[in-house]
């Protein structure tokens, strides 16, 4: 018996985890795949700034124009 074989058959955490993200890129865009994974290199902070932004900006678009 080898003995890297029982060792071979056991996956990784970080193993699963890139084989589950590779699996998920697959189904998005090249350009959703860069976003996610350029938003989430830059830690949870980013992200959740980049979704206040993004919501300002919605509600600003949607908001009645009322003069001042």
């Amino acid at each position: 018996m080898n003995s890297h074989s029982g060792w071979e058959m056991k996956q990784s955490p970080f193993k699963l985890a890139i084989l589950a993200t590779h699996q998920e890129s697959k189904k998005m865009s090249q350009k959703e795949a860069q976003e996610l994974f350029s938003s989430t290199s830059r830690g949870p902070v980013h992200e959740d700034r980049r979704l206040q932004i993004e919501e300002l900006d919605e509600w600003q678009m949607h908001k009645p124009r009322t003069p001042d």
